[in-house]
């Protein structure tokens, strides 16, 4: 191979190596303004929730026992679902008991996940959040089995 053969090519791959670092930095603006909606979305969940709580209670509509409206944001956008309840458990350990937080029902483990609380590995959600983020345990509803006490607690 010549040396000018030897410089075209080189200039053929800078070309090529230029052209795929712009399309690196499209994607990657692509992604971060994708991410940027999606927390915007995230944030007016609770309240699109009340709107369309406040909507059926206009139009005087109550939904059946055991169902319940779900909104959820997602890659494509916000996403409504009309879902059955499941009855919380009681009892001592046994599993995932659902709570109420943010006007949806979630299981503790999902709690954790939400708010950054780092999991004990084999150990139960609530206790983590119990120990870990004492402030919002408290301020859940729910019966703790932890220290059998009902939260919140109403002060007097």
């Amino acid at each position: 191979m010549t040396l000018e053969q030897l410089k075209q090519k080189v200039e053929k791959r800078q070309s090529e190596l230029k052209a795929l670092e712009k399309e690196l930095k499209d994607e990657e603006k692509a992604r971060i303004k994708a991410e940027e909606a999606f927390k915007k979305l995230e944030a007016l969940t609770p309240d699109i929730s009340q709107s369309v709580q406040g909507l059926l209670d206009k139009a005087k509509i109550t939904l059946p026992a055991g169902k319940q409206i779900i909104i959820t944001a997602g890659e494509t956008g916000l996403s409504t679902s009309i879902v059955n309840t499941k009855a919380e458990r009681t009892g001592r350990g046994g599993g995932a008991k659902t709570i109420t937080f943010e006007g949806q029902q979630i299981s503790w483990a999902k709690l954790c996940g939400l708010k950054n609380i780092v999991r004990t590995p084999g150990g139960s959600a609530h206790r983590d959040v119990y120990n870990k983020a004492k402030e919002l345990h408290d301020s859940i509803e729910h019966q703790c089995v932890v220290d059998q006490k009902s939260y919140p607690i109403a002060k007097n």
